[in-house]
């Protein structure tokens, strides 16, 4: 079985969320965000951008999610958002 794809498609912009880091495992570099509608996402190290090795919380962030809203890649937001 496949994973489920990105909602982000060639003919459509980037879905991209906007948040702020809320905590941070770096032992399994998973943590939660919140959202700026202040809605709380979790993320697993799968997500997190191979050239992060740490995040604080108040960091912000931007990411893409799944079409089941799960998040699959977080980075810094001063950093592109990759695919």
């Amino acid at each position: 079985m496949s994973s489920p794809s990105l909602t982000a498609r060639p003919d459509q912009p980037t879905p991209r969320r906007q948040g702020t880091v809320a905590t941070f495992d770096p032992e399994h570099r998973s943590g939660s965000v919140i959202s700026d509608d202040g809605q709380s996402h979790t993320f697993c190290g799968d997500a997190l951008d191979a050239q992060l090795r740490l995040l604080r919380p108040g960091q912000r962030v931007h990411w893409l999610s799944d079409d089941h809203g799960d998040t699959r890649y977080l980075t810094l937001i001063t950093l592109p958002v990759g695919n």
